[in-house]
């Protein structure tokens, strides 16, 4: 039996492929080479006022196997829009904050660990840009597109990465090689097993543009692999990183 993830069919607008408030969504990261669960992510979706807008937060967990927080993340997006607005990360093993802030053109990074803190600012594309942290619900947002691109002309944006950014920041290269042009290709579509049901879905493979970034990069840090939910919003059902599937494993949707 197919299920279908969703209410009723919607129009494919920007507030139309956000989570609906109270939406719930839980994952276990499986370990392919150890065969063992190592850990879980647990996110909820709600409604809050942010400067006098409404915003879609959503809130997630990262836990140990042993139902232990190791980080927690907030992410603000405009409700009509659908635009990132802002992040926060904070790391409870290495007493670490990090907060993005999302402007017109640029991203402002600010991070504290310990007692020392940082400031940068990055200018990154207007357009076909998404970082790292917002990244499945830029390519939810952009499925249309993807799924209608052909190999001679595949979909390319600029994917920021954070964690890059923070090395840089800190050494002699230039921050701007935090932004990486990626392609993203249909691996297929049709329907996809998961812990909750069969649903139909569409995987996607990401992946540097640059012939050279994916000889010198490693794939594991570097390629991606993500199965979204055919109906919108496309919920994310699977995405692999490395040596880890992160599996859906519960999907509450928001009373109607």
């Amino acid at each position: 039996m197919v299920c279908v993830l969703g209410g009723p069919a919607k129009i494919a607008t920007a507030q139309a492929l956000l989570p609906d408030p109270g939406t719930r969504l839980s994952y276990q990261h499986w370990n392919v080479e150890r065969q063992q669960v190592t850990g879980f992510s647990h996110l909820h979706y709600a409604v809050a006022s942010c400067g006098g807008q409404e915003c879609l937060v959503e809130r997630s967990e990262n836990t140990d196997p042993d139902s232990k927080a190791f980080s927690r993340k907030r992410l603000w997006f405009d409700a009509k829009s659908g635009e990132p607005l802002r992040y926060e990360e904070e790391d409870l093993r290495e007493n670490l904050f990090i907060t993005n802030t999302y402007g017109s053109g640029s991203i402002r990074t600010e991070l504290r660990h310990g007692n020392e803190s940082r400031t940068f600012e990055l200018e990154v594309p207007r357009e076909r840009f998404a970082a790292f942290e917002f990244v499945f619900d830029y390519l939810r947002k952009q499925l249309g597109g993807i799924l209608n691109t052909s190999s001679d002309k595949p979909f390319v944006f600029t994917l920021y990465l954070p964690a890059l950014a923070i090395e840089l920041e800190s050494g002699a290269l230039a921050q701007s090689m935090s932004l990486v042009r990626m392609r993203v290709v249909r691996e297929r579509s049709g329907v996809f097993s998961t812990r909750i049901g069969s649903h139909e879905a569409h995987t996607l493979r990401l992946y540097p543009d640059s012939w050279t970034l994916r000889v010198l990069l490693p794939k594991e840090k570097s390629e991606f692999t993500l199965v979204l939910a055919a109906e919108p919003p496309h919920h994310l059902l699977e995405f692999h990183e490395g040596k880890t599937q992160h599996q859906i494993t519960k999907l509450e949707l928001a009373d109607r």
